[in-house]
C-alpha cells in the first residue's frame, strides 16, 4: 500500500509538471496584435433645454399686506410668465414674422473611385455654399499597406457640412455629381411655434424684469428689496435660458445640416472564362502549392513545438519508468510470497511425515508389548 500510494503521488507530480509546461509554452508561442480605431457619433444631439421653467406661482403679484407697507401702490398685478408653446400666446394671427421657421437636415452616402479628389471636392462646396464644416472624420481601413502591391482602397470619411437653408437644396444636388450616391434622405421640421413662443416669451420676461427694476428703486425696506431681487433673479435665469434657446434655433434655422458619408470602392472586372484544360491545370498545381506549403508548415511546426516535445517525451519516460518499477514491486512481492507458501507447504509435509513415522513407531512397541503379554500367560498356564 505505500509503494502505491508513493507511486500515485510521483505521477501526480509528474502530470502537474506536464500541464504547467504545456501552458507555459502556450503563453509563449501565441503572439498577437491588435489594432482599434475610434468610431464617431455622426448624428447631433438634442437641442439644448431650457435650464429652468417659470413657474406660474412664482410669477403671482406681491401680497397686499407688502404693498400698504410700501409707501408707493403697484400698477397692476403681474401675470406669469407663459411657457413656450403653450396657450394662446402665439397664434396664426399674431405671429410677427410670416415666414416659417424650417430646420433641414440630409444625409448622403456617397461612393468613389477616387477618394482624395471627391473629397477635396466636398469642401470646397461647402466653402462655396457659404457653409463651414462643423465635425469631419477620416478611416483608412486597409491594413496591408506595407505590402509592394497594396492597393488603398478602404477609406472612409464622415463630414458633418452646415449650409445656409437657401442654397441647401443646390448643395445636396451639387454632391450627386461627385460620385456614385447609394442612400439619401431630407428631414425638414417646422419650429416656427416653438421660436416666436420663446421670443414672445423672452419679451414677457424683459416687461417683467423691467418692472421689477423699478420696484427695487421704489423699495424702501430690506425685506421689500429681498423679495424683489429673489423675483428678479429668477426672471434673469429665466431669460438666460430661453435667449440660449432661440440663439440655438436660430443657428439650427439659418444653416441646415448635411451628413455625408464618403466611401472609397475599387473597380473590378469580369474575369475571363477559363478553358478546362486551364481549369485542370490550374487545379492540379494549386494542388500541389497546397500540399508543399502544408509540408513546410508541419516541418515548421515541429521544429517550433520541438522542445516543448522533448520535455513531454522525459516526463512520459519518468512516468512508464515509474510505473514499470510498481509492477516489478508488485512480481517481486508475489514471487517471495509463493516462495513463503511453498516452504510452508515443504514444513507441513516434513512434520505431517514425522507424525506418521511417531505413530507407527508407537503401535509397533505396543503390539510388540502385546505379544510378549501373550506369551507370558500361555506360559503360566503351561505350568
Amino acid at each position: 500500500m505505500k509503494n502505491r500510494k508513493r507511486i500515485f503521488r510521483y505521477a501526480a507530480l509528474a502530470l502537474t509538471a506536464l500541464l504547467l509546461v504545456t501552458m507555459l509554452a502556450a503563453c509563449g508561442g501565441g503572439k498577437s496584435g491588435a489594432a482599434s480605431s475610434g468610431s464617431a457619433n455622426y448624428y447631433p444631439g438634442a437641442a439644448p433645454q431650457a435650464a429652468a421653467e417659470a413657474k406660474s406661482d412664482s410669477a403671482m403679484p406681491m401680497e397686499e399686506e407688502w404693498a400698504e407697507e410700501a409707501d408707493y401702490e403697484i400698477e397692476e398685478p403681474m401675470e406669469p410668465a407663459p411657457e413656450p408653446g403653450e396657450g394662446s400666446l402665439v397664434t396664426e394671427e399674431n405671429i410677427p414674422d410670416p415666414s416659417a421657421k424650417m430646420i433641414y437636415t440630409a444625409n448622403l452616402s456617397i461612393q468613389t473611385l477616387e477618394y482624395d479628389q471627391a473629397l477635396a471636392e466636398i469642401l470646397k462646396r461647402v466653402a462655396d455654399a457659404g457653409g463651414f464644416i462643423e465635425s469631419q472624420n477620416e478611416s483608412n481601413n486597409n491594413y496591408n499597406w506595407f505590402y509592394d502591391e497594396a492597393v488603398n482602397d478602404d477609406r472612409y470619411a464622415s463630414i458633418t457640412a452646415r449650409i445656409p437653408a437657401g442654397g441647401f437644396q443646390n448643395f445636396l444636388n451639387g454632391l450627386e455629381e461627385i460620385g456614385h450616391v447609394t442612400n439619401k434622405s431630407m428631414s425638414a421640421e417646422n419650429v416656427t411655434q416653438r421660436y416666436y413662443d420663446t421670443e414672445a416669451t423672452i419679451k414677457a420676461y424683459e416687461i417683467e424684469r423691467d418692472r421689477l427694476l423699478a420696484m427695487m428703486e421704489k423699495a424702501e425696506t430690506i425685506e421689500d428689496m429681498i423679495a424683489v431681487e429673489s423675483r428678479l433673479t429668477e426672471v434673469e435665469r429665466y431669460l438666460n435660458s430661453y435667449k440660449t434657446d432661440l440663439s440655438y434655433l436660430d443657428k439650427q434655422v439659418r444653416y441646415s445640416t448635411v451628413y455625408i458619408y464618403l466611401d472609397e470602392v475599387q473597380k473590378y472586372s469580369a474575369a475571363p472564362q477559363k478553358t478546362f484544360l486551364e481549369r485542370f491545370t490550374y487545379s492540379l498545381g494549386d494542388s500541389w502549392d497546397e500540399f508543399v506549403y502544408g509540408l513546410q508548415d508541419f516541418v515548421i511546426g515541429f521544429i517550433y513545438f520541438f522542445p516543448t516535445l522533448i520535455i513531454l517525451i522525459v516526463i512520459a519516460l519518468v512516468i512508464i519508468f515509474l510505473i514499470r518499477r510498481f509492477r516489478n514491486e508488485e512480481k517481486a512481492a508475489a514471487r517471495r510470497a509463493r516462495k513463503a507458501q511453498k516452504k510452508a507447504e515443504k514444513a507441513a509435509r516434513k512434520a505431517e511425515k514425522a507424525a506418521e513415522k511417531v505413530a507407527g513407531q508407537t503401535a509397533q512397541q505396543a503390539g510388540e508389548r502385546a505379544a510378549e503379554k501373550a506369551i507370558e500367560q500361555e506360559a503360566e498356564k503351561t505350568e
